[in-house]
């Protein structure tokens, strides 16, 4: 079985067809023809993608070998997930907030109490 390939400088699959010779599904071109549009690799499947929590996998070629394999880069937060991830941070930064306003307060009363004046 053959697949056809494109990709892109990065190595990043930009398109594939899993049965590009098929006579129903097919692209309706010969081998000569889509090689000169891409790569041809004669494989029975593609690599299976690892769905790893939180990330996305990016299908890419090594063209020196022709080996198909996914990079895994993080995923963008969801809307959802970035308001929840801003709201715990203002929370944070107003408990720092309220932590320094009270050192600050300390630090005057001392210096009240030692007969200082401010």
């Amino acid at each position: 079985m053959s697949i056809f390939i494109q990709y892109d400088e990065q190595n990043n699959v930009t398109f594939y067809h899993t049965k590009p010779f098929d006579s129903e599904e097919g692209m309706g071109k010969t081998r000569q023809e889509l090689e000169t549009e891409g790569l041809i690799l004669d494989m029975y499947d593609m690599p299976a993608s690892d769905n790893t929590n939180g990330k996305l996998s990016i299908l890419k070629i090594n063209p020196s070998t022709n080996e198909l394999y996914y990079e895994y880069i993080d995923r963008p937060l969801t809307s959802e997930e970035r308001i929840k991830q801003l709201e715990s941070e203002l929370v944070l930064a107003r408990e720092d907030s309220v932590s320094n306003m009270l050192a600050i307060t300390e630090v005057y009363e001392m210096l009240l109490a030692q007969g200082g004046t401010v």
